[in-house]
């Protein structure tokens, strides 16, 4: 398995693991900062720790950046290197980044659409 994940990132490199990672990063700290919100979306927790006020600033940051950083996951497997792996190989990658494409999205709506509920659960 460790010689696989090498292989991975050898091939892929590491700005499509820290681009691609930090958008699921991002998709996680949403869905902890939900779960800290009651029925009305008011968080749970008052007041807020400083270290979850602290996730909650950067969790906003990122998903603010997120559909750049799974565009450029999908830039970064459209060089001609990745010409050169097996396809087989490829259709990992290209979900992984595909999928993060579309958190990427949602991530950015849910964060800037009026009402960024999950960051109020972290900074409640």
């Amino acid at each position: 398995m460790q010689g696989s994940v090498k292989d991975f990132v050898r091939r892929e490199g590491w700005t499509f693991v820290i681009a691609c990672g930090l958008v699921y990063a991002v998709f996680l700290i949403q869905l902890v900062g939900i779960s800290l919100t009651d029925e009305n979306l008011n968080p749970v927790i008052r007041p807020a720790p400083p270290a979850w006020r602290f996730v909650g600033e950067i969790g906003f940051d990122l998903s603010t950046l997120a559909p750049f950083l799974s565009l450029a996951a999908v830039y970064i497997i459209r060089t001609p290197v990745a010409y050169e792996t097996v396809p087989a190989k490829r259709r990992v990658v290209w979900t992984v980044a595909l999928i993060a494409l579309v958190l990427s999205l949602a991530e950015f709506w849910w964060s800037w659409n009026g009402h960024p509920t999950w960051l109020r659960g972290f900074l409640g």
